[in-house]
């Protein structure tokens, strides 16, 4: 295999520094660093290519693989370092005054890799359950041609997170030597075969390498590594074949054949500012970042692990399986769980808020072959769910506290919003997301939702925002306003159902609990009816109580009922949470206007008119699940609710 470098067309046009480097840079900036979009880009990618023909998972592979010595020095043999060394210096702009960044990368690049002792850093993404690089060398619309041989250009699918093509370019772009080196494990001609292939993106230069066969020193910029081979239209490199598998694994693009189908993808020289070791922990926090979905997924599109090679030697008890870690949790339990309120007023619940927009009918001749795409106008709906989280929790994800994730499929976060916060409450943060399109359900309507909002999205997918598409797309007349409205729609929602009042025990201040749940009865308004204030507290062995005062703050001549509820902070369900007791009134002489009923969940105590404020003490017990030390260690809530 060989490198081959196009010539520089007829017309002399000449290639300088790329203005997508400056693009992926700027992209990076407004969603973390290079590390986010490398990883948001790479596994995306990867996902869509998972088959259609099984329900397993996509299993992607990042291996961080470090080279020197006698491995490096085969590495480079045998992917004709020789030859695209010389290219590369040409490219560096040697002598001039003013290199660009990607000169100046190229080269620190070029004289780390020219050195045998010197590591070199390789980050090779693989894929399994995957399409792996398909078509023809000409075929325009599949896989190969599009990943190896096209810019700026994608697949027409509807099931791809992306729609510019622009995906692949952060492997280019993320390599010290603007250059990529690919293998595939996929069907051709019928059958099952390795394919390599391998990519230089340098600008236009000069350079004595393969003259004879171009014809003219000068350089188009893009460099191909594969078989010589002479066409009508001149020298060019197609992809190997069924390759040697030595010759493999001294490229690092072997591949376990029993593992499936798929593509391996090594960005070479990969552009590291810090150890190999805190680069695998930013790669592992932002794919938790913006993979939580897919990685708490009940039937989970994708798995990621992450390794690390010293040359080929590999510990296999060093894999790193990224999971889903408690600080995401909250977000997690956003998504998943089912509503259990109609408001935030409780710390551990969960709300939803369902909101609808009207979608005109697409322009002519925009639609799809998708039997579903009629281009008819359509109502799109989205959910907003919202779970309110204990702050003294350490787990608690305090970057992304009072923010909801975008969604519109369950694979990828496009983007964080942080809402406003009206309470001045400190004890809880609040978790929320937005399910649209693919995250919200299998409809039709559902599928068409998904692709207007993919249809919104940027190059790099990270907003919807994006009118360009959807003006060529849809008939709307005021696209920035429509996109606007869609959303601050969801912020707005989102901080609706944030808009909380509720007591806590340790406030010990007078003020207002509303809390109504599902299945309960009651209003839902919060409107001052009572004020109540915690007099004092105590916990005896496995006996806990707490004395309450409560005023009834409505007209007189009106019976008031209130519903106690007490209970381990954070611990939502019945089983293994307090044992109520009983409730004790302090003053005996109104015992026969106040009737008290214990229930598992609280205690519901009406009130004559006649009494207008009245003090009481609820006793609990601590259930056997903790010890003496476990309970005094606990958080415990009250709340008062009035009952209308």
């Amino acid at each position: 295999m060989k490198w081959i470098f196009d010539p520089t067309p007829p017309s002399g046009n000449d290639k300088g520094e790329s203005p997508f480097g400056a693009m992926l840079e700027d992209a990076a900036s407004k969603i973390g660093n290079m590390t986010s979009l490398f990883v948001r880009e790479t596994i995306a990618n990867s996902a869509d290519q998972r088959r259609q023909d099984n329900t397993h998972p996509v299993d992607i592979f990042i291996d961080f693989i470090s080279i020197s010595g006698d491995v490096k020095k085969t590495f480079k043999e045998s992917m004709d370092w020789k030859s695209l060394s010389q290219h590369v210096q040409a490219a560096m702009g040697e002598g001039q005054s003013n290199p660009t960044p990607t000169q100046i990368n190229l080269k620190n690049s070029y004289s780390n890799m020219s050195n045998n002792e010197q590591q070199t850093l390789l980050v090779r993404v693989s894929d399994y359950n995957a399409n792996g690089l398909v078509g023809a060398e000409s075929s325009k619309e599949e896989n190969f041609h599009l990943f190896c041989k096209s810019v700026f250009k994608t697949s027409s699918s509807n099931i791809r997170q992306g729609s510019f093509g622009l995906g692949k370019g952060v492997f280019y772009h993320q390599s010290g030597l603007s250059t990529v080196m690919m293998s595939s494990y996929c069907e051709i001609d019928g059958q099952n075969k390795m394919r390599v292939f391998g990519r230089s993106e340098l600008q236009s230069h000069k350079c004595k390498d393969g003259e004879d066969e171009r014809g003219t020193e000068e350089c188009d910029g893009p460099g191909f590594f594969g078989i010589p081979t002479n066409s009508s239209r001149g020298h060019k490199a197609v992809s190997s074949i069924n390759d040697p598998n030595t010759n493999l694994k001294n490229l690092f693009l072997d591949r376990d054949l029993n593992m499936g189908t798929g593509t391996s993808v090594i960005s070479l020289a990969y552009k590291k500012e810090t150890s190999v070791e805190n680069t695998i922990a930013h790669f592992r926090e932002d794919i938790k970042k913006w993979f939580w979905p897919a990685l708490c997924s009940t039937h989970k599109p994708i798995t990621i692990t992450i390794r690390q090679f010293d040359n080929h030697e590999h510990d296999l008890e060093q894999d790193l399986k990224v999971k889903l870690t408690p600080e995401y949790k909250p977000f997690a339990k956003a998504f998943n769980d089912i509503e259990d309120s109609r408001d935030l007023n409780e710390i551990g619940s969960i709300a939803s808020t369902d909101l609808t927009w009207d979608i005109p009918q697409k322009n002519k001749d925009a639609c799809s072959d998708a039997a579903w795409d009629n281009g008819i106008p359509f109502k799109a709906n989205g959910t907003v769910k919202m779970h309110r989280s204990d702050a003294a929790y350490e787990t608690q994800n305090i970057k992304l506290k009072n923010n909801i994730a975008f969604l519109r499929n369950n694979l990828c976060v496009v983007k964080y919003e942080e809402i406003n916060i009206f309470s001045e409450d400190t004890d809880s943060y609040f978790y929320g997301v937005f399910k649209g399109g693919d995250a919200k359900g299998d409809s039709i309507e559902d599928k068409k939702f998904s692709e207007l909002l993919r249809s919104a999205e940027p190059p790099l997918h990270n907003n919807w925002d994006y009118k360009y598409k959807i003006e060529n797309t849809y008939a709307v007349d005021k696209v920035k306003a429509f996109l606007a409205k869609i959303n601050r729609d969801i912020t707005n929602a989102a901080s609706d159902l944030a808009d909380v009042k509720e007591i806590r025990m340790s406030d010990n201040l007078e003020h207002l609990a509303s809390l109504f749940k599902f299945g309960k009865s009651g209003t839902g308004e919060v409107s001052r009816f009572i004020s109540d204030s915690v007099l004092d507290s105590d916990l005896n062995g496995r006996e806990i109580s707490v004395k309450v005062k409560v005023n009834n703050l409505r007209d007189k001549g009106l019976d008031w009922e209130i519903d106690t509820y007490f209970s381990i902070d954070g611990l939502n369900s019945l089983e293994n949470n307090l044992i109520l007791q009983k409730v004790d009134l302090e003053d005996e002489s109104i015992k026969d206007k106040i009737i008290v009923n214990l229930e598992k969940k609280g205690a519901s105590i009406k009130v004559d008119s006649s009494v207008s404020s009245f003090i009481y003490t609820i006793h609990a017990t601590i259930p056997d699940i903790l010890n003496n030390d476990l309970a005094e260690r606990q958080d415990y809530k009250l709340s008062v609710v009035s009952r209308g």
